[in-house]
């Protein structure tokens, strides 16, 4: 049975602890838009955009790199 599947696992990075846009340039592909509730902030709304990077000129992600952006819809530049 070959696990090469899994090769490099430890290194993957996770959307739920959020990577998020840092200064630069961006070409990207919207992958998911929501609104959602906070957890802990009971009444916050929430709005998110994930996104996959086609380009960019920020060093620290590459084409492919999960990107977000997100938004507390509870602060007046909401």
């Amino acid at each position: 049975m070959s696990f090469e599947l899994f090769e490099g696992i430890e290194n993957a990075k996770t959307y739920s602890g959020g990577q998020y846009f840092e200064a630069g340039l961006y070409r990207v592909a919207i992958a998911k838009v929501s609104l959602f509730q906070s957890v802990r902030k009971r009444g916050t709304w929430f709005f998110a955009v994930e996104c996959t990077v086609q380009d960019t000129t920020c060093p620290k992600y590459s084409r492919g790199s999960t990107v977000s952006w997100v938004q507390d819809m509870g602060k007046e530049s909401a």
